[in-house]
């Protein structure tokens, strides 16, 4: 399951269509996190990928900290988004 539909590869998205980036001049990645609750945890932990629980997930945060630190990250798409066309 993903919401990622906007930034995927898709023809639709913000990546390819020219109305809703401009210019193509932002550069979009896809970054999709698996969900992995921990057991006993009532957040999920520090794997979660749920809704808003992923604010707690520690690969969610190292990514944020490199973002700031200036560094691009790649795509990382778990999903098959990539195969859906609407």
């Amino acid at each position: 399951e993903t919401s990622g539909y906007m930034c995927s590869k898709g023809k639709r998205g913000w990546r390819k269509n020219a109305r809703l980036n401009p210019g193509l001049k932002i550069a979009v990645t896809s970054r999709e996190y698996r969900h992995q609750p921990a057991a006993l945890s009532l957040r999920g932990g520090p794997r979660t990928g749920d809704h808003v629980n992923i604010l707690l997930n520690t690969e969610l945060i190292g990514d944020i900290i490199a973002i700031a630190a200036g560094r691009d990250l790649e795509d990382r798409v778990i999903s098959d988004i990539n195969a859906v066309e609407l």
